[in-house]
């Protein structure tokens, strides 16, 4: 007796609609769309040549990453529109960053590292700009380009089992800077640093120990560099004043970070903690800052300025910081010098109250739609009398913002600060430079601060600070 089978009715999933099509591959990982693609030309087709970007928009979305139209790019060069957004483009450097920071860096070529440390960058600076937590919720929505990067970087051994150099280097360095010890892997500079070959240090220690090194180093604050974070200027550079366009060492910048916030930690009991600023990826996202989120790109005071700012300032006794740099000790500019458990640092917090006084006409030498701004205030602090400051705040062609102030007692400017914003426009990461004597003489001492702003009601009034004052005693 014959058996006759059912039959049944199937498609071919190259009979499939395109906008169906498009539809089943948004369910797929990236990596398996471009397998697909490459099976026929019909899938190709799909892909990679429609009309629209709509699969592409999907897949980045999907992933999840932060919405692109919604980013607050730092460089011209990553200024999207809403209509030419590049999804299929940002989506491919993403996954190819991802396949190159989680293979063995002994296999890795160094232009390729350049472009997936880049690219990490780039994901941290289209952060979702902060807003303010959504109805119900206590916290504001983190980002999914922060998370995504924190992933990656927790799995990669790009800190741990690469020798950096050049380009390499600032990138990582650039990174390491935005985390602030924030779930930061141990780093190759606490690698090597006891001459004598003991490594029984504790990593953290030994990292303290180079940055401070770096921090304290007289050497490294000259005119060529403007006293700041920089390197030095060409003569290119040199002749863009009062203008001046500088390259920041983000080497020099992680040191600052690693100095402050580590001293910050040492005083984790003390009221230091309770108005220290907020640290890692999310305080580096555009208008996280208080204050700053209903902020739009066409406020006069584009970085935020007015309102109350606190600064951690950190310094060396000064024949400590002479002996340091102009001893015959053996351990005279070097890391060593700073590993006796004696060796403390003093440290200062001050407020800062600055509103803006005025906006110079647009220049070719200013970033789009950010002319330089002048301020100025004054300051007080804990265990010093009142000062007044005044500045400038300039954001260069490469789309860094640098602050320049002076810190003035009784009608007489003292002090100079030199530093860049950490992340992206008002960012509650604040900033980190160096301080230095204004006339910058032959010995005059300097050191890191970081600067962050802080809500209106944080103010201290009079009562207040001396309660803080007599207990930081």
């Amino acid at each position: 007796m014959a058996v006759i089978l059912p039959t049944t009715n199937t498609t071919n999933l190259q009979d499939v609609p395109t906008e169906l099509a498009e539809h089943i591959l948004t369910f797929c990982h990236p990596r398996d769309v471009s397998r697909v693609a490459q099976t026929c030309k019909q899938f190709h087709a799909v892909v990679y040549h429609t009309v629209d970007q709509y699969l592409w928009r999907e897949l980045f979305l999907l992933f999840p990453f932060d919405d692109l139209r919604k980013s607050v790019p730092v460089s011209p060069e990553t200024r999207p529109t809403v209509d030419d957004v590049d999804w299929r483009g940002e989506l491919q450097r993403r996954v190819f960053a991802e396949s190159i920071l989680l293979q063995d860096m002994g296999s890795v070529q160094p232009e390729e590292l350049q472009v997936a440390l880049a690219t990490v960058v780039s994901t941290i600076h289209l952060a979702l700009p902060s807003q303010s937590a959504p109805a119900g919720h206590r916290t504001a929505i983190p980002s999914q380009n922060n998370t995504w990067v924190r992933g990656l970087l927790g799995r990669s051994p790009v800190f741990r089992d690469r020798v950096l150099s050049g380009t390499e280097q600032q990138l990582c360095c650039q990174i390491r800077a935005y985390l602030a010890l924030e779930d930061n892997p141990r780093t190759a500079a606490s690698a090597t640093l006891d001459e004598d070959g003991d490594s029984e240090a504790e990593p953290l220690d030994i990292l303290r120990s180079v940055s401070r090194c770096a921090v304290y180093d007289l050497r490294k604050y000259t005119m060529k560099n403007l006293w700041g974070p920089y390197f030095p200027l060409d003569k290119k550079r040199f002749a863009l004043f009062p203008r001046p366009q500088p390259q920041v060492d983000w080497e020099q910048v992680e040191h600052i970070v690693n100095v402050v916030v580590m001293n910050m930690r040492e005083v984790q009991d003390s009221v230091y903690t309770l108005m220290g600023p907020k640290l890692g990826l999310e305080a580096t996202r555009a208008y996280s800052a208080p204050g700053t989120d209903a902020r739009t790109s066409g406020s006069r005071d584009w970085a935020g300025l007015e309102g109350v700012w606190r600064r951690f300032v950190c310094f060396m006794d000064y024949r400590e910081l002479f002996a340091f740099n102009y001893s015959n000790l053996k351990t005279s500019l070097s890391p060593t010098y700073f590993n006796s458990s004696q060796f403390t640092e003093a440290i200062r917090l001050l407020e800062m109250r600055i509103t803006l006084t005025e906006v110079d006409e647009p220049t070719e030498l200013d970033y789009p739609g950010c002319p330089q701004l002048h301020f100025d205030g004054y300051a007080r602090g804990l265990q010093s009398r009142n000062a007044d400051v005044k500045g400038i705040i300039q954001r260069l062609l490469d789309g860094t913002i640098r602050w320049k102030f002076e810190t003035i007692y009784d009608g007489v400017p003292q002090w100079s600060g030199e530093g860049i914003q950490i992340g992206n426009v008002c960012s509650a990461a604040g900033l980190a430079g160096i301080w230095s004597g204004v006339q910058h003489s032959a010995g005059d001492p300097a050191g890191p601060f970081l600067m962050w702003k802080i809500a209106e009601g944080s103010w201290l009034d009079k009562d207040r600070r001396e309660q803080l004052r007599m207990t930081a005693v």
